[in-house]
């Protein structure tokens, strides 16, 4: 299978940017607010797995044959790939938060559903951040129609996104249809086109790279300074800026990785390696951090930026810690025992 290090490498930098974004955002409730909230920013990591997310199901399953035998090896890879390392920590949370019903953030229900099986219910997930691997898992299901008819996937391909784009910036009474008209659903289907231009082009790499990372400086200057955007960059239409900016550095990135040869540090592609294990361990993680540097400052630690880099490191280690003894291990041996044997 074809191996993508610069991927990778901006795989671990987006789950870098999400734990420095809940990091700076809880900051102030807890010890200090950092750095005058230059990191709120980095919400948008997540943004760019989706789109990434599209990009690799499509590249890499395009060539797939027809039928229930390679649907079915697509979909335990799915299922390997997402739920072992999630389910522990998720079923950890929920016996947690059924102890202690007053616990979550404002009070919220917690949905035994969405928290074993990331379906959308009434509660919310038990691991907050796991809202993304729903929209995943709706993807994921969603792609299996292009194992049994192609024309129909890109046919309501098509329907799917006329609906969403339809309904951008309102408010749905339904929780469900809200989940499936979700603008963050579209990001998917970037990711899609990039992919398909990828193998039909496969030029200008650079420029389109360049492009999408000036787009991105120039959202997060214009976020941190507080630059009020025309109504085209409001609301769910600045997730579609975010998907167009992160599509070009995706197609940027396959074409690096495709043409030129490039040095990538072994750290950078080890914390992309365990960029999912980073992501859904740091948030708990970080709730009992801030909780704990509440007590040190001011009159122990008297420095927030100080207290911001540790729990930033601490979660960071941590992720990369539950990559190596638990992640890597039980992914690996799933897949030897279900996948590579059958």
């Amino acid at each position: 299978m074809q191996y993508f290090n610069g991927i990778q490498v901006a795989r671990g930098i987006a789950a870098l940017s999400v734990v420095f974004y809940h990091a700076s955002v809880w900051s102030g409730e807890y010890y200090g607010e950092v750095y005058n909230g230059f990191f709120n920013f980095g919400y948008i990591g997540v943004d760019f797995f989706f789109v990434l997310s599209g990009f690799l199901i499509f590249y890499l399953h395009r060539g797939d044959d027809r039928g229930r035998a390679a649907w079915k090896k697509y979909c335990m890879k799915r299922l390997i790939r997402i739920y072992p390392p999630f389910l522990p920590l998720s079923i950890l949370l929920l016996l947690v938060y059924l102890n202690y019903p007053d616990l979550p953030n404002g009070g919220e229900t917690i949905g035994i559903v969405s928290s074993l099986f990331l379906i959308p219910s009434g509660g919310a997930p038990a691991l907050v951040t796991s809202w993304t691997l729903m929209h995943e898992i709706l993807f994921y299901a969603f792609f299996s129609l292009y194992f049994f008819c192609r024309r129909c996937f890109f046919v309501f391909t098509a329907i799917w996104i006329v609906l969403i784009c339809a309904r951008i910036n309102t408010v749905e009474n339904s929780y469900l249809l809200s989940f499936l008209l979700s603008v963050h659903n579209l990001e998917f289907f970037f990711g899609v086109a990039v992919a398909l231009a990828a193998d039909a082009y496969n030029k200008s790499y650079k420029k389109f790279f360049t492009a999408g990372i000036l787009f991105i400086v120039l959202f997060v200057m214009g976020s941190y300074l507080n630059i009020q955007y025309p109504p085209v960059l409001q609301g769910d239409f600045i997730f579609i800026y975010l998907g167009i900016a992160f599509s070009f550095i995706v197609y940027g990135l396959y074409g690096l990785d495709t043409n030129v040869t490039v040095c990538y540090p072994s750290f950078l592609l080890f914390l992309g390696a365990a960029s999912y294990s980073i992501y859904l361990v740091h948030f708990p993680l970080l709730s009992v951090l801030n909780r704990g540097a509440a007590l040190l400052y001011p009159r122990i630690i008297p420095y927030q930026h100080l207290l911001f880099w540790g729990i930033v490191a601490l979660c960071t280690a941590a992720g990369l810690l539950y990559h190596l003894l638990w992640e890597k291990r039980v992914t690996g041996y799933l897949k030897h025992r279900l996948i590579m044997s059958s």
